[in-house]
């Protein structure tokens, strides 16, 4: 694998981590669990409506 599969982390000048940067990355991983999950349900109701 090539790089770091997610962007490190921004530092602010004081040294200190951007926390901006993590709640960010929370909320996309949640909406991509969600669309994930939704995805799984469209397709169990597909397989089940088609045998």
């Amino acid at each position: 694998m090539i790089g770091h599969p997610y962007p490190l982390p921004r530092r602010l000048e004081d040294g200190s981590i951007d926390l901006a940067f993590y709640e960010n990355r929370a909320l996309e991983l949640r909406s991509n669990d969600l669309f994930e999950l939704l995805g799984r349900v469209v397709n169990l109701f597909r397989g089940s409506v088609s045998s």
